[in-house]
């Protein structure tokens, strides 16, 4: 299963001719959501929904610039469900949230090693 969409980033970046911001943004992206995840499991053990539903919000649109859309809809209802007080979905949506981001950060890292030329992507 892919987490990222390879086509969306090599549209947008790469075959633009902004191959080199995209390294920068996959690095940024790679710090900002591991922080938002950490913040968003913090919130959610204290029962703090609000910060959930705002931490959310900022990985949901972190995660569309860079071609995560799982992640940017899970992040997505993840805030709707918290912003409403649905513990309960917000307990389902927060374990998914966890797992997809783990597998986008993973799917960074491997393009991260590999030239982002207008020969990528490159399988792996």
């Amino acid at each position: 299963m892919r987490f990222l969409d390879l086509a969306y980033l090599h549209e947008n970046y790469v075959q633009v001719g902004f191959g080199d911001v995209l390294r920068d943004v996959l690095q940024t992206f790679d710090k900002q959501a591991r922080q938002n995840l950490q913040t968003i499991q913090t919130a959610y053990s204290t029962s703090d929904l609000n910060a959930v539903s705002e931490v959310a919000h900022t990985l949901k649109g972190s995660a569309g610039s860079v071609g995560a859309l799982r992640l940017a809809a899970v992040a997505e209802a993840l805030e709707k469900s918290a912003g409403n007080g649905d513990m309960a979905a917000a307990t389902h949506l927060t374990s998914e949230l966890t797992a997809l981001t783990e597998g986008t950060l993973a799917e960074v890292a491997i393009i991260l090693t590999q030239p982002l030329d207008d020969r990528w992507p490159t399988p792996w």
